[in-house]
C-alpha cells in the first residue's frame, strides 16, 4: 500500500483486521488493547520535544508502582526532585520539592484540604507541631 507505512494484520480483510500500523510519518498505532513491556532491562521512551500520555474515552490513566522501592516514582529536573513516591516497606512516603531549589506549592481552587494526622511545621531555628488545633473564632 503506497505511503501507508507498515501494517500488521490478523488475517481478516479490510481495516478491521489491522492490529498495528506504523505510518511513513513514524506514528505507531495499536488498534486493540496492547501491552508494551521488556522481559529484562529498562524501557525508555524519549521525546525530543516532550512526551504526552493521553487517555481517551473513559479508561483514565493508572500507574501501578512496585513495592519496596525508594524511587517508585521520581519526577525531577536533573537531580532535583519535585515529586517522589517511596514505597519502601515501613518508610512509605510522598515527598514534594527539594532543598536545593525550594520550589513553592500552590493548591489552586476553593476545595477543602484535609489532613487526617498531625501537621508538623518546621522553620529554622525551631519546629512547631499542631496537635488537634482549634481555629474556630
Amino acid at each position: 500500500i503506497p505511503d501507508s507505512g507498515i501494517i500488521f494484520k490478523d488475517g481478516a480483510t479490510g481495516s478491521s483486521g489491522d492490529r498495528i500500523t506504523i505510518t511513513t510519518a513514524g506514528n505507531l498505532t495499536f488498534n486493540q488493547a496492547s501491552t508494551i513491556s521488556t522481559t529484562t532491562g529498562i524501557l525508555t521512551i524519549t521525546g525530543d520535544d516532550g512526551v504526552i500520555i493521553n487517555a481517551s474515552n473513559t479508561a483514565g490513566i493508572v500507574a501501578n508502582f512496585p513495592d519496596n522501592i525508594a524511587n517508585a516514582l521520581d519526577i525531577q529536573q536533573g537531580s532535583d526532585n519535585y515529586l517522589n513516591i517511596n514505597t519502601t516497606n515501613s518508610s512509605e512516603n510522598i515527598s514534594f520539592g527539594n532543598a536545593a531549589r525550594n520550589p513553592s506549592f500552590s493548591f489552586l481552587g476553593s476545595g477543602t484540604t484535609t489532613f487526617t494526622g498531625d501537621i508538623a511545621l518546621t522553620n529554622t531555628p525551631g519546629a512547631q507541631t499542631l496537635n488537634e488545633p482549634n481555629f474556630d473564632g
